[in-house]
Protein backbone atom coordinates (compact mmCIF):
# COMPACT_ATOMS: atom_id res chain seq x y z
CA UNK A 1 0.00 0.00 0.00
CA UNK A 2 3.00 2.38 0.66
CA UNK A 3 4.14 2.53 -2.68
CA UNK A 4 0.57 2.76 -4.56
CA UNK A 5 -0.18 5.53 -2.68
CA UNK A 6 2.80 7.33 -1.64
CA UNK A 7 2.09 9.90 -4.66
CA UNK A 8 -0.51 11.36 -2.59
CA UNK A 9 2.23 12.19 0.68
CA UNK A 10 2.65 16.08 1.45
CA UNK A 11 6.08 15.47 -0.20
CA UNK A 12 5.32 13.62 -3.10
CA UNK A 13 7.09 10.13 -3.20
CA UNK A 14 8.01 9.41 0.72
CA UNK A 15 6.50 7.71 3.78
CA UNK A 16 5.09 9.65 6.23
CA UNK A 17 5.03 8.12 9.51
CA UNK A 18 1.70 8.25 11.77
CA UNK A 19 1.74 7.88 15.34
CA UNK A 20 -0.67 5.38 16.59
CA UNK A 21 -1.87 5.75 20.48
CA UNK A 22 -2.95 3.04 22.23
CA UNK A 23 -5.57 2.86 25.34
CA UNK A 24 -3.13 2.94 27.48
CA UNK A 25 -0.74 5.66 26.14
CA UNK A 26 1.65 3.47 24.48
CA UNK A 27 2.37 4.71 20.87
CA UNK A 28 4.17 3.36 17.94
CA UNK A 29 4.74 5.39 14.56
CA UNK A 30 3.67 3.08 11.65
CA UNK A 31 4.41 2.22 8.93
CA UNK A 32 7.14 -0.02 10.78
CA UNK A 33 9.87 -0.79 7.96
CA UNK A 34 11.99 -3.44 9.04
CA UNK A 35 14.15 -5.40 7.20
CA UNK A 36 14.75 -9.08 6.81
CA UNK A 37 16.51 -11.21 4.87
CA UNK A 38 15.69 -14.11 1.87
CA UNK A 39 18.29 -16.66 0.82
CA UNK A 40 18.23 -17.64 -2.68
CA UNK A 41 19.98 -20.59 -4.46
CA UNK A 42 22.61 -20.15 -6.47
CA UNK A 43 22.25 -22.83 -8.66
CA UNK A 44 17.91 -22.23 -9.36
CA UNK A 45 18.86 -18.65 -10.49
CA UNK A 46 21.63 -19.75 -12.93
CA UNK A 47 18.95 -22.76 -13.86
CA UNK A 48 15.92 -20.27 -13.15
CA UNK A 49 17.62 -17.38 -15.90
CA UNK A 50 19.95 -19.10 -17.81
CA UNK A 51 23.19 -17.75 -16.76
CA UNK A 52 26.76 -18.74 -15.19
CA UNK A 53 27.75 -16.96 -12.87
CA UNK A 54 29.24 -17.67 -9.11
CA UNK A 55 27.64 -16.53 -6.17
CA UNK A 56 30.31 -13.80 -5.21
CA UNK A 57 29.14 -12.51 -8.83
CA UNK A 58 25.25 -12.74 -8.48
CA UNK A 59 25.50 -11.04 -4.55
CA UNK A 60 27.33 -8.78 -6.77
CA UNK A 61 24.92 -7.80 -9.18
CA UNK A 62 22.26 -7.79 -6.50
CA UNK A 63 23.66 -5.12 -4.27
CA UNK A 64 24.15 -3.04 -7.35
CA UNK A 65 20.31 -2.96 -7.44
CA UNK A 66 20.29 -1.98 -3.67
CA UNK A 67 19.61 -4.90 -2.76
CA UNK A 68 22.49 -5.69 -0.18
CA UNK A 69 23.89 -9.51 -0.66
CA UNK A 70 26.26 -11.78 0.65
CA UNK A 71 27.50 -15.50 -0.93
CA UNK A 72 26.95 -17.87 1.73
CA UNK A 73 27.53 -21.95 2.18
CA UNK A 74 30.84 -21.52 0.17
CA UNK A 75 28.96 -19.64 -2.75
CA UNK A 76 26.14 -22.16 -3.22
CA UNK A 77 23.04 -19.65 -1.72
CA UNK A 78 23.20 -15.79 -1.28
CA UNK A 79 21.48 -13.97 1.19
CA UNK A 80 19.41 -10.61 0.24
CA UNK A 81 18.23 -7.71 2.42
CA UNK A 82 15.19 -6.44 1.82
CA UNK A 83 12.88 -3.72 3.26
CA UNK A 84 9.21 -4.53 3.63
CA UNK A 85 9.37 -1.51 1.47
CA UNK A 86 10.13 -3.25 -1.02
CA UNK A 87 8.36 -6.45 -0.06
CA UNK A 88 4.35 -5.87 -1.20
CA UNK A 89 3.33 -3.57 -4.02
CA UNK A 90 -0.07 -4.12 -5.95
CA UNK A 91 -0.10 -7.92 -4.61
CA UNK A 92 3.82 -8.61 -6.10
CA UNK A 93 5.60 -9.79 -3.21
CA UNK A 94 9.15 -9.46 -2.56
CA UNK A 95 10.35 -13.61 -3.14
CA UNK A 96 13.31 -15.68 -4.67
CA UNK A 97 11.90 -14.85 -8.16
CA UNK A 98 12.19 -11.33 -7.68
CA UNK A 99 15.76 -11.19 -7.04
CA UNK A 100 16.27 -14.21 -10.02
CA UNK A 101 14.59 -11.02 -12.43
CA UNK A 102 16.86 -8.35 -11.35
CA UNK A 103 20.10 -10.57 -11.89
CA UNK A 104 18.99 -11.04 -15.18
CA UNK A 105 18.13 -6.94 -16.07
CA UNK A 106 21.30 -6.54 -14.68
CA UNK A 107 22.94 -9.65 -16.24
CA UNK A 108 21.72 -8.30 -20.08
CA UNK A 109 23.32 -4.33 -18.64
CA UNK A 110 19.46 -3.47 -18.23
Amino acid sequence: MILVNRQYCAEPHTVEGVRVFSADGHSVVYPELPYRTETVSVDKINRGIGINETGEKIASLLTRMCLKSVAIDNGQSITVEVADLLMCSKGACFNACHSYSKIKHIANGW
